[in-house]
């Protein structure tokens, strides 16, 4: 017959367990989700200019944003 001491141990490690099979999803979701944002910057890429512009400073505080210089490449990869 197993002690009674037992029991708790056995509920303290299975709440261990259970919490970090959550943690380790969580984390893997998070990954999954920034990976597919950075896959719909790549699809917008053929936005035009002007989509471009407001998307860049829309991105950033108004602070910075209304001073910043706006730089992109064109088809041969040169800035613009």
């Amino acid at each position: 017959m197993k002690p009674e001491s037992s029991r708790p141990t056995f509920l303290a490690s299975t709440i261990t367990v259970l919490a970090l099979l959550v943690i380790i999803g969580v984390r893997l979701v998070s990954r999954a989700e920034s990976k597919t944002s950075h896959n719909e910057t790549s699809v917008q890429a053929g936005a035009t200019t002007q989509e471009k512009i407001a998307r860049a400073m829309s991105a950033g505080p108004e602070n910075v944003s209304t001073s910043a210089q706006i730089i992109d490449t064109d088809a041969d990869q040169s800035l613009v």
